[in-house]
This record gives C-alpha cells, structure tokens and sequence, in this order.
C-alpha cells in the first residue's frame, strides 16, 4: 500500500506546484461559480482550491497510464465518497484528498477511518488567480 500512497501524494504534489505556478489552470477543472470563489477569495475559495487539486490529480493519474491501471477516481458531486480507489496485490485501497486541518473532519465520515488521506498544505496564501 506504501506504493499506492506515495505515487497519489506524489501526483498531488504535482498537481498543487502547477496550480500555484499557473493558477488559471483551476479554471478548466471547475464550474464558473467555484472559479470565480478563487478569483474573489472568498470563504469558499480553499474548498475550491480543493477541488481543482483533486480534479488535477484525476488528470494526471488518468494520463499516466501506470497509474491509470492502479487508480479508479471515485468523486461524484454532491455524494461523499473517497476520492480514489487504489489497488495493488489484489487489494483496494480508498484515498482522500484534503488538507492536514480537515483531516479530522474527514475521520467522522462514514468511509473515515478506513481511508488513507493524501494531504497537501492548503491554498497558498496571496495566489492569484486571473479572470
């Protein structure tokens, strides 16, 4: 399992470094509304930031065709699943995607305690993101 987790935290590493190095790629990866919750930084624009992480992690895991073959992305809106089903050795794995800080309210959903949680530090402070 050590080799599932370390190849999605590194595919989310990737996905945040090109998120603050370009962050209008954010705007492909969701609706105008949660773009717009990042470009006017309101309270909503680090659940946005989130989503545009995880969906960019989709992407890349998705384009990888190693990865491709070890990982099922699971996100649905508006349905609280894990992010990502991992297998390896015949055994699945789930994986969420969030912020050190919001791990312990990802624990109290119902998939919590049976999920490997990728993290990353959160939306970087003073990111702009264009109109």
């Amino acid at each position: 399992m050590d080799q599932l987790t370390n190849s999605l935290q590194a595919t989310t590493n990737q996905a945040v470094a090109d998120l603050t190095a370009n962050p209008g790629l954010a705007q492909g990866l969701m609706s105008p509304g949660s773009y717009d919750q990042l470009v006017n930084g309101t309270n909503l624009a680090p659940a946005s930031f989130g989503k545009a992480v995880e969906r960019l992690t989709a992407q890349y895991v998705q384009a990888d065709p190693i990865l491709a073959n070890q990982f099922e992305y699971l996100s649905q809106p508006f349905v609280s699943t894990p992010d990502f089903a991992g297998t390896i050795g015949g055994n699945t794995y789930t994986f969420d995607i969030t912020t050190d800080a919001s791990v312990a309210s990802h624990l109290t959903r119902p998939y919590g305690a049976t999920t490997t949680y990728i993290t990353y530090p959160g939306l970087p402070q003073g990111l702009v993101f264009p109109k």
